[in-house]
């Protein structure tokens, strides 16, 4: 199988098989959480990809499925839970928690922050950025000058956001409009929706607020 929900201590465990091809693991996992959608009905889900790096494309993904069956991820792993405290393994970090005002958050690779990121704060990371709360802070992936690099927040309104060398600001964040996805295109930095929802049309992506040197 390779997708298997596993009780323990710290709650509903679902394993992610590291050798399975990711299209199919994910068709397989919104399958399993279909099919025990009244068991785990207002349940909180530790994911563990099982040493599977752990990328933005793929926590969207499974937050996504969980949300269609009306599940929460509390925790997305990809190395043992007891480590879970510190740096992960695979070059990325995870905070649990909330970044608060004033607080700044650095990572040598892929940064993963399972809360919010409050105004007033400042998370940077060499790798991808994924936010699974609300991004009210400043970010910035790819420090110094990784232009291929991500920033993702469940609820995306940051004021400032750079990407590598580029920088954007937003004069007047306000609510977000759900899950979105910050990139680089044709040397600007941009925001999409992560994946539109029924009856929105996704259209191009929009630059976000206005350059700045």
């Amino acid at each position: 199988m390779s997708v298997t929900l596993k009780g323990s201590r710290e709650g509903i465990r679902v394993l992610l098989d590291p050798q399975a091809d990711l299209p199919p693991l994910l068709e397989r996992l919104d399958q399993v959480l279909s099919e025990h959608r009244r068991f785990l009905a207002g349940a909180q889900l530790i994911v563990d990809t099982a040493g599977r790096p752990l990328s933005v494309p793929l926590a969207a993904a499974v937050l996504e499925a969980a949300a269609r069956h009306g599940v929460t991820v509390k925790a997305l792993l990809s190395h043992p839970l007891r480590e879970a405290a510190g740096q992960g393994g695979g070059g990325h970090r995870i905070v649990y928690g909330t970044v608060r005002n004033g607080q700044e958050c650095r990572c040598e690779g892929d940064l993963v922050v399972m809360g919010d990121v409050n105004a007033g704060a400042k998370v940077v990371a060499t790798g991808d950025v994924l936010v699974l709360g609300a991004l009210r802070g400043t970010v910035h992936a790819g420090f110094p000058g990784d232009h291929r690099r991500l920033v993702y927040a469940q609820d995306f309104a940051p004021p400032q956001v750079r990407i590598g060398k580029l920088m954007a600001a937003n004069p007047s964040p306000g609510p977000g409009d759900g899950p979105e996805l910050a990139r680089v295109e044709d040397d600007a930095i941009v925001v999409e929706p992560w994946r539109p929802a029924a009856g929105r049309s996704a259209g191009r992506p929009r630059r976000f607020g206005s350059p700045s040197p």
